[in-house]
């Protein structure tokens, strides 16, 4: 009998890709005492944070709404308030413009609520 004849062949491969889209979430939330007041100031300064990140270079195809929600009551010193949250989300492929753009928030976050 004649031994049959193979070849075998083993291999590494190695595959590296690149990201193609950077995504991040920026949420604003609010606590007040009324529920429709916490509402209404995360809408208004969800709407300022939008402004603020066109205005930084953030495309209208980039942003993405990320949903709204109000959330049980919080107490402080006995002192019922209620919590409103906002969320936006960035679909962004340069990963730089996206962090320089989310650098630029932050004046935002100390803005104080008017009285």
């Amino acid at each position: 009998m004649e031994a049959q004849q193979y070849v075998e062949i083993t291999g590494e491969g190695k595959f590296t890709e690149t990201a193609s889209q950077f995504v991040a979430e920026v949420t604003v939330e609010i606590r007040a005492a009324k529920k429709e007041t916490a509402l209404t100031e995360a809408g208004e300064y969800w709407k300022e944070a939008v402004a603020h990140l066109r205005m930084n270079g953030i495309a209208d195809e980039e942003i993405v709404e990320g949903g709204l929600s109000c959330l049980t009551p919080w107490y402080s010193r006995k002192n019922v308030g209620e919590t409103a949250s906002r969320t936006i989300i960035l679909k962004v492929k340069d990963f730089s413009r996206l962090s320089r753009t989310l650098e630029s928030l932050e004046p935002l976050r100390g803005n104080e609520r008017p009285p």
